[in-house]
């Protein structure tokens, strides 16, 4: 073999090597980038998390027993009856809400997300705030509805139409409140902090577009 061609392999396989050196490196320059502040947010995106639902559950847990109470001094069948009663069916489902989410807040707040990941919960978590805001309009007009209906309606059945809708609209109006307060909560976080971890995702040569 000329020396010629042996240059010219020897120039060749330094030119493959310089194309797959990139490709091979890549995963470690992403492993290698400062993913703290990534850490920072998810904390603090599980932070509000965190006592927003201790709130639904404060709330949840007082209303039983403002609900067993009003149910306890009121005439059985009477509309003040039926709304203890539905204030405290409510009440139980929403403790039954806040009591596995705060157990999950936690678990998640010992785990770490990759960066994804952490764009990913940050929009599930506001959509499932808004979702639930729209969610508690529509309760509300139920709660309405069934007042409206009450108002129409004689005897016992009237009176459980009056009580159970005085007691969903308490409940959505609440549940409007809470979820519009965590979703503006959340959304100022992201917005405070997203251009910081935008930022941390250029590369040299080489661009990450994550879209949110």
């Amino acid at each position: 073999m000329s020396d010629t061609t042996l240059m010219e392999d020897r120039s060749g396989t330094v030119r493959n090597v310089l194309i797959i050196l990139p490709t091979l490196l890549m995963p470690v320059l992403l492993e290698a980038q400062d993913i703290q502040p990534f850490h920072e947010f998810n904390a603090r995106r599980v932070q509000i998390s965190q006592r927003a639902t201790w709130v639904l559950g404060g709330w949840a847990a007082a209303n039983l027993g403002a609900g067993a109470l009003v149910r306890a001094g009121a005439e059985p069948g009477s509309e003040a009856w039926h709304f203890g009663n539905m204030t405290m069916g409510w009440s139980a489902i929403n403790l039954g809400i806040a009591v596995p989410g705060l157990l999950a807040l936690h678990k998640e707040a010992s785990n770490t997300q990759d960066i994804p990941g952490t764009f990913k919960a940050q929009r599930r978590t506001e959509t499932l705030y808004l979702i639930n805001t729209g969610l508690d309009l529509g309760y509300m007009g139920l709660g309405l509805w069934m007042q409206e209906r009450g108002l129409r309606t004689t005897g016992e059945d009237g009176a459980r139409l009056r009580g159970f809708g005085n007691a969903i609209l308490v409940q959505g109006a609440f549940l409007f409140a809470y979820d519009l307060v965590a979703y503006v909560a959340h959304s100022v976080h992201w917005k405070k902090k997203r251009e910081g971890l935008f930022s941390r995702l250029q590369f040299n040569g080489t661009s990450l577009l994550y879209q949110f």
